[in-house]
């Protein structure tokens, strides 16, 4: 079989609803909707809470009635001054949340790179120690209040000069892996460049339709990175997948599969204008073959990949 005829990305939805247990996810959801009315209604004030109100609504009509397409996953960010220190933290929501526990990650304006690393390290220690099946994010931000002054700088001296000499400074490697519908702007294209730069993060951008991306590197820039990428303009932009990787400093470049941030395009000429083009997936998957990075394209597209040459 031609491998441009394996992804027909009219019929994408409904190949991953056919193997989706919609009682379930529609139970989560349902239970992630409760929580944010709650959070909301704590984090009241102006830039407390912020939201894509589009996405909950797509979650919203899920809710109600599961032939609906399966909803983005849900993310959003609480910002709050604690202790004199702004404090933004993204949160976001598996799909199988609050049965499993759910990403967080916290920015200090007063923190250095290696207290962010400590902090967001325990914070989410701490959450992985919650029972499972019960919302969360309160007592997240409560750990966080509780906890935020002990990793400031006290008296000059940083989290670093704590360890043994020579003890490796631990550090949690990230990779981001991003869908968005399409990726065709040249402006879009040339500001992620220049921010996977900023941010010092490695990956790629599949132009095209889908819109792939990945970036990896630290787990705070790789926060940042997000952050920054979600806040562009999208037709519909989500985080499919987050590897975390516990690691040290001293070999952590030594976990990056690209050398790079670059920008790939495979154009589906055959079947598709070269300007509105949909990707060839086949050599797309051969690309994830060669940087060790081909299981993940079953968490896109919920089946297995093959190459032009298959």
């Amino acid at each position: 079989m031609d491998p441009e005829d394996l992804l027909d990305f009219d019929q994408l939805d409904s190949q991953i609803q056919s193997i989706i247990d919609h009682s379930e996810l529609q139970s989560n959801l349902k239970i992630q909707l409760s929580e944010i009315d709650v959070l909301r209604a704590m984090y009241y004030q102006a830039k407390e809470f912020v939201i894509d109100e589009s996405v909950l609504q797509k979650v919203n009509d899920y809710v109600v009635d599961d032939s609906h397409d399966i909803p983005p996953t849900i993310d959003f960010s609480i910002n709050l001054t604690i202790n004199d220190m702004l404090i933004e933290t993204l949160v976001i929501l598996p799909k199988s949340y609050p049965n499993v526990p759910p990403k967080v990650h916290a920015h200090g304006n007063q923190l250095k790179r290696n207290e962010q690393e400590a902090l967001n390290r325990d914070l989410d220690a701490y959450l992985q120690s919650l029972d499972r099946g019960t919302i969360c994010i309160y007592e997240g931000i409560s750990w966080l209040t509780e906890n935020i002054d002990k990793y400031c700088q006290k008296d000059g001296k940083n989290l670093t000069e704590e360890l043994p000499s020579g003890n490796p400074l631990p550090c949690v490697f990230t990779r981001y892996w991003i869908y968005s519908h399409h990726i065709y702007s040249k402006d879009k294209r040339r500001e992620l460049l220049v921010l996977s730069k900023t941010c010092n993060v490695t990956g790629f951008c599949l132009s095209g339709k889908p819109g792939i991306i990945c970036a990896e590197g630290l787990e705070t820039d790789c926060s940042e990175w997000w952050q920054k990428v979600r806040s562009m303009s999208w037709k519909k932009i989500i985080c499919k997948k987050i590897e975390e990787i516990p690691s040290t400093l001293d070999l952590f470049d030594s976990l990056r599969k690209f050398d790079n941030f670059g920008e790939i395009c495979f154009p589906n000429l055959k079947t598709h204008k070269p300007q509105d083009s949909h990707t060839n997936m086949g050599d797309f998957y051969r690309y994830l073959v060669e940087h060790n990075c081909e299981l993940v394209f079953k968490d896109y597209f919920g089946f297995e990949g093959k190459s032009s040459s298959q």
